[in-house]
């Protein structure tokens, strides 16, 4: 049962009252969007960092290409963006605009390993043979309540070895761009201000092998409750398991951005899967927050084992939010005569766990035509 709070409204005197209900909008420049690599194809940025499939190396030379990608960020109309994998097993080949959300666009700058291939200038200093860089601008895109989520530009390689796991990143070493600690990402929005954001980087294997996917890379949950609702996908990557399937041993750790302490619990069941080709294997998350956990952000790790192949991970970021509390009128407004008074029912509900005293005050716009108590 949710606690009452009856409010009583009088009008004093003959006049005129508009009371205007109060419109929160959360601003665009409060958002902050992430920029991913993700399986050419994507239209939005996976839940945790994918290990993504690609073929073996061929005479007639074989291609792997990756979506760099744009999930809840503020408008945009550039970018200059650098990844960075391993040239011995992924050569820098390309990058194009392909399914690229951005219009009327100009390439300004395409790096390939340390080739400008759009003229004689150099490419930065930043730029070696494992990287790709491509800078790009266009129309502005997005707007305060539409956040842009869709594919910035495409990257090519050609693979030159068999490699089980090895990954793709983000070059580091830039200057005022949209992510801390020098992320070579700068976007922008008509302005020489870069926009925040955040980063996801990838994973790529062209042998038999596993992934670990988690349905969804952010979960909630408040001091003093439980849940079993999120899920753990393990499918298998080019043949991984054959046709009688192999298992994959899972185990788990938990820690805290911070001094938090103590920490939530954290488990899969079952802890050994069974992956087959065509016949993903599924394992259930058991997330406890005691009562005494502090607020704060955790991190929740996944590792996988199985024989044979390097062990694989992902984390995951679990949010326990301090407690607070909703108040609501219901009805949202009350119609009454002059002299006559009006009741509302002013609702207090408790939100992730909050338990306490709530002390209430009220105001009037005008004191001398209309009083409440």
């Amino acid at each position: 049962m949710n606690p009452y709070v009856l409010l009583l409204l009088t009008i004093l005197s003959i006049g005129t009252l508009y009371i205007a209900p109060n419109v929160i909008v959360q601003a665009h420049a409060d958002r902050i969007g992430e920029i991913c690599i993700a399986p050419h194809g994507s239209t939005s940025c996976p839940p945790t960092v994918p290990t993504i499939p690609g073929p073996l190396p061929a005479a007639g030379k074989s291609f792997f290409l990756v979506d760099i990608a744009v999930n809840g960020s503020q408008p945009l109309s550039s970018f200059d963006i650098t990844i960075v994998a391993n040239s011995s097993d992924l050569l820098p080949s390309g990058a194009f605009l392909g399914s690229s959300i951005l219009t009327n666009v100009h390439e300004l700058l395409k790096c390939i390993g340390v080739v400008n291939k759009l003229g004689s200038t150099a490419c930065p200093p930043t730029d070696t043979v494992d990287t790709i860089e491509y800078r790009v601008t266009g129309d502005l895109i997005g707007n305060a309540f539409t956040p842009v989520d869709g594919v910035l530009f495409t990257a090519n390689y050609t693979v030159l070895t068999p490699v089980e796991n090895i990954p793709i990143k983000f070059q580091t070493g830039c200057t005022t761009t949209s992510v801390p600690g020098g992320v070579c990402v700068t976007i922008q929005a008509g302005t020489f201000a870069s926009v925040p954001e955040t980063v996801q980087t990838a994973k790529f294997s062209n042998e038999p092998y596993f992934d670990l996917l988690p349905s969804s890379g952010i979960i909630q949950v408040a001091r003093g409750d439980s849940t079993t609702s999120p899920f753990l996908d393990i499918p298998s990557l080019n043949g991984f398991g054959g046709t009688n399937g192999l298992n994959v041993d899972l185990t788990t750790s938990v820690s805290a951005i911070g001094s938090l302490s103590p920490l939530p619990l954290f488990s899969v069941s079952p802890t050994s899967v069974t992956v087959a080709v065509g016949s993903d294997g599924l394992s259930g998350m058991n997330i406890t927050v005691p009562a005494s956990t502090p607020p704060g952000m955790y991190v929740l790790n996944i590792t996988g084992t199985s024989s044979g192949v390097p062990p694989n991970s992902v984390t995951l970021q679990l949010i326990v939010p301090i407690p607070d509390f909703n108040i609501a009128p219901s009805p949202p407004h009350v119609y009454f005569n002059v002299t006559a008074p009006g009741v509302d029912n002013i609702s207090l509900t408790s939100v992730d766990s909050f338990s306490g005293n709530v002390t209430l005050s009220v105001t009037t716009s005008n004191p001398s035509v209309l009083s409440a108590s």
